[in-house]
């Protein structure tokens, strides 16, 4: 699956080619875009699978589908926006048929420069502060109750009675490193007033960071010793929105 995902990335990257030489540079004063985005990220999740194992759980998948949206705009080739996603992955089950399935997310405020800035066609590197999540949602058919009956539990015990079905969460601050390239079609050319609007669509990938992590909790009560894992990885997401630019004349 990822090798046929970062495949089309490239794909819609090389499409954009013709696109980027037939332009004529001409430098944007300004500009916009928002868009829905849709991708897939991975996660190595390490010590939480070490944690999982020991405990009777399947280890977790690495990869899940995410969907979201973001914008921003463009001033003199600088990109200011953010973006915001969720993920979902798949249940895994042990063979003690304890299932546990992660939900996660993310939201970023973005910061990026436009190396390439054609009317019809940009490519930019971006940098991102925000931070990400994740649910682990806890489900044991022979247990009862929402969790473990003892004050102030480990993340063990948790996972040791996690009861009928419980949910730990965690978060954290994180960083996007990564770069996009987008293409304008179906345009509406304005040139009397210098200006390109129309169907955009991008591509975006890159890698997030969690530098520092909160604890983990169970609903609302704060659980020690888990693993330093929330999230975080690499990511490809593609993006469809609406886009525009005003450039500057020659």
């Amino acid at each position: 699956m990822t090798t046929r995902i970062i495949s089309c990335a490239l794909c819609l990257t090389l499409a954009a080619g013709p696109a980027l030489a037939q332009e004529h540079s001409r430098p944007s004063e300004r500009g916009f875009a928002g868009f829905l985005s849709l991708g897939v990220e991975g996660t190595d999740w390490g010590a939480l699978d070490d944690e999982l194992a020991r405990t009777g759980f399947a280890a977790l998948e690495a990869q899940r589908f995410t969907i979201g949206g973001g914008g921003y705009v463009l001033l003199s080739r600088v990109l200011i926006g953010g973006e915001v996603y969720g993920s979902i992955g798949n249940p895994s089950a042990s063979a003690s048929e304890r299932e546990v399935r992660p939900i996660g997310g993310g939201g970023f405020l973005t910061l990026g420069y436009a190396v390439v800035d054609r009317p019809r066609a940009r490519a930019y590197p971006l940098l991102g502060l925000g931070g990400v999540g994740v649910v682990l949602d806890l489900q044991d058919p022979l247990g009862v109750g929402i969790g473990p009956n003892v004050n102030d539990p480990q993340f063990v015990d948790v996972m040791v009675n996690p009861g009928r079905r419980s949910q730990v969460t965690a978060g954290g601050l994180a960083l996007l490193f990564g770069a996009g390239a987008e293409v304008l079609v179906g345009m509406r050319h304005n040139p009397a007033r210098h200006r390109e609007a129309g169907l955009l669509l991008g591509v975006r990938g890159g890698w997030v960071y969690t530098p520092v992590r909160s604890d983990w909790m169970l609903y609302n009560q704060r659980i020690t010793g888990g693993p330093d894992v929330v999230g975080g990885g690499w990511f490809v997401r593609f993006t469809v929105g609406a886009g525009g630019t005003r450039w500057r004349a020659n």
